[in-house]
């Protein structure tokens, strides 16, 4: 075929998709425009989709550097087969029909990305956070009378971990685009991609954008600064966060949280205030990334659930989320990544 039918029949293929994307892209960016957004706003997210650009080619590099060392050792230390491996490999991912044929998933993709940016800064304006006090009662009733931060930053600190809790939650930007590429690029399964991307851009839609305006919060992290008439249940446990950044590890959660702050403050509509505790996507995209990676290779989504499982401790200790909202995106996730099983299962 050539590289104009295979384009056809790609955007035939993935043309819901795209449909769905699209939506999911021009109506928050209405929604924006509705609460006196103006166009010059929107230069905020190019930034941010150009880093997630520039992070994904790092990774594709890394990858392809890291092909070598495993091929070489595959082949026993025969370089020269290495060599010819290694180009047989690349050829085949990074053929032109190949990339051809993922540019409508990309497109759908990047209007994920795109919608992602926006709909968090409109939570704010739709629905301003209140319900923080239930949220932080909740966790403090479930976890046995305990704000789930006290039981778990001991475990960290005892055994020196709050460098790798840092760095592992600045990682999830990384995993998510890494899935989505691997997804658009590698993966010849459709059926599996599907249920991938339809998942992902699903969550960002169901959770973090109609539950998160419903069940609007900002977490312990920002719980001072949101009500300041109400007594913080979390201020020790910020001092001693702030204690540990300055004498123990640095926590960039804590200065990136300032720079959020800020932007939630700013009378701009359309920013990069990434505000919104409950339910919690770093925790969805994690589980249902690791849903994937485990019909791609069962040892793949064994590390991928463990990290799903970092990233649910990382929340907590970080103050960034309440237990609670990764329980409740588990859950959510789960279920949007069976439904869209069970779509594509009929269809097939």
């Amino acid at each position: 075929m050539t590289h104009r039918e295979i384009l056809i029949r790609s955007f035939s293929e993935n043309r819901l998709f795209l449909v769905c994307a699209a939506a999911g892209f021009l109506i928050p960016l209405a929604v924006a425009f509705s609460y006196g957004a103006k166009i010059s706003e929107l230069a905020y997210i190019f930034p941010s989709i150009g880093m997630a650009f520039g992070f994904s080619l790092a990774m594709f590099a890394l990858t392809v550097v890291a092909l070598y060392p495993y091929v070489w050792w595959k082949n026993g230390r025969n370089w020269n087969e290495t060599k010819s491996q290694v180009s047989r490999i690349m050829n085949d991912y990074a053929s032109s029909e190949r990339l051809v044929e993922s540019v409508p998933v990309i497109l759908g993709l990047l209007m994920m990305f795109f919608m992602i940016s926006i709909v968090k800064s409109l939570i704010l304006h739709i629905n301003p956070y209140h319900l923080d006090p239930v949220m932080a009662a909740l966790d403090f009733k479930i976890h046995g009378g305990n704000y789930p931060q006290y039981l778990v930053a001991p475990l960290i600190e005892k055994w020196s971990l709050v460098p790798i809790v840092n760095y592992s939650y600045n990682f999830w930007f990384g995993v998510m685009m890494g899935g989505c590429w691997f997804a658009a690029f590698i993966d010849r399964d459709k059926g599996r991609r599907n249920i991938f991307i339809w998942s992902s851009l699903s969550a960002w839609i169901v959770i973090g954008w109609f539950t998160a305006t419903t069940l609007s919060s900002v977490g312990p992290l920002y719980f001072s600064s949101f009500y300041p008439n109400l007594p913080d249940p979390y201020a020790e446990y910020m001092k001693h966060l702030n204690t540990i950044d300055e004498n123990v590890a640095k926590i960039s959660v804590l200065w990136v949280g300032d720079y959020l702050l800020q932007m939630s403050r700013d009378p701009a509509v359309i920013d990069l205030n990434g505000i919104s505790a409950m339910p919690s996507m770093h925790v969805a995209i994690a589980a249902i990334t690791a849903l994937y990676l485990g019909r791609v290779n069962k040892w793949a989504g064994a590390i991928a659930w463990a990290f799903a499982a970092l990233i649910m401790v990382d929340s907590v200790y970080l103050a960034w989320h309440y237990a609670v909202d990764g329980y409740v995106s588990l859950v959510m996730a789960g279920i949007i990544w069976l439904f869209f099983s069970w779509i594509f299962r009929r269809s097939t």
